[in-house]
């Protein structure tokens, strides 16, 4: 009975190492197998990586850059951003800063195209906000303790005058605080993977808010991205509380697919401009996005800004067919 036990055991083991052995060469397979595909990958997505440096370089060389600041283009599900140097110093970008802003409050209070989103109660606050700004000479849009002005309002009192109270007041509301508004568009940022980006108010009004011409024109593409975002930048002008009729300093130069995303001009960044052109191929949209840092003069950002596109667009189709 012993011995039958004994026996029976040793064949279980034998059983048990036959069927580890065969587990093993089993795993070996799969990890070879596996480690074969995951390198084929790497491989491929390293040869994407190549391709889309090497067509970097290409645009880069092509494109007519200003001789002054920054500057840079891109397009809209490429990797490509050709920048005007391989400079990736950050600089202060005045009002451009507002479409952090501006992504940053809709990522954390979205609102649907088309509706106005919650009212904000204006407080004495916000008045103060307001009367800080008047001081320093910084853009404002007027407004009273107690006003009800939506998001969607808000929203277009920053972009479209680009007032920098509204600024401050819309990223309080979202956040609680300026200091827990800077945390969050820092967080979001580095997430985005910029690293050349540092916010540190939320109108731009700060120098200590930086970032570079590349930066910018990926988030510049993430704007443009989003509908109710995109909408603002087409819009002529919009009617909000106490204001009343408000302009939109952006829009000067939207025409024929080309829209004004974003001015900026303060005396560290010196006048910047973020443009984007939209054009339907087929049943696709394709936007491409060119900033300018640094500029004389807002007219000379948007006419080189222009160029950029025009220039960067042309060469982009023709690399893409050539591929």
């Amino acid at each position: 009975m012993a011995r039958y036990t004994i026996e029976r055991g040793h064949r279980k083991d034998r059983r048990k190492r036959h069927l580890a052995l065969t587990l093993l060469n089993i795993g070996v397979l799969i990890g070879v197998g596996g480690f074969l595909w995951q390198h084929r990958l790497n491989t491929n997505h390293g040869a994407d990586r190549a391709l889309a440096y090497s067509n970097q370089k290409k645009l880069t060389a092509l494109l007519p850059w200003p001789n002054y600041g920054q500057s840079a283009y891109g397009v809209s599900g490429s990797e490509i951003v050709a920048v005007s140097s391989d400079q990736n110093k950050p600089v202060p970008i005045a009002s451009l800063a507002k479409v952090i802003t501006a992504l940053a409050v809709l990522q954390a209070k979205p609102l649907a195209p088309g509706t106005q989103g919650p009212m904000i109660t204006l407080s004495q606050r916000d008045v103060e906000i307001f009367s800080s700004y008047v001081v320093k000479n910084g853009t404002v849009v007027p407004v009273e303790a107690g006003e009800q002005i939506s998001e969607l309002q808000a929203l277009q009192a920053m972009l479209m005058p680009s007032a920098n109270n509204m600024a401050d007041s819309l990223a309080i509301w979202a956040f609680g605080s300026m200091q827990a508004y800077t945390t969050y568009a820092n967080g979001m940022i580095k997430d985005l993977g910029l690293r050349h980006t540092t916010v540190a108010d939320a109108s731009g009004f700060s120098p200590s808010t930086t970032s570079t011409a590349q930066d910018m024109v990926q988030l510049g593409i993430l704007y443009m991205k989003n509908i109710v975002l995109q909408t603002i930048a087409r819009q002529e002008d919009a009617e909000v509380p106490v204001a009343g009729k408000i302009p939109n300093y952006n829009k000067f130069i939207n025409k024929d697919g080309l829209v004004g995303i974003k001015v900026g001009d303060t005396d560290e960044a010196g006048r910047c401009f973020m443009l984007a052109n939209v054009k339907r191929h087929g049943n696709s949209t394709i936007t491409s996005v060119a900033v300018v840092l640094g500029a004389p003069h807002i007219s000379i950002a948007a006419s080189d800004a222009s160029t950029i596109i025009a220039a960067g667009d042309k060469a982009y189709a023709k690399l893409s067919t050539s591929q």
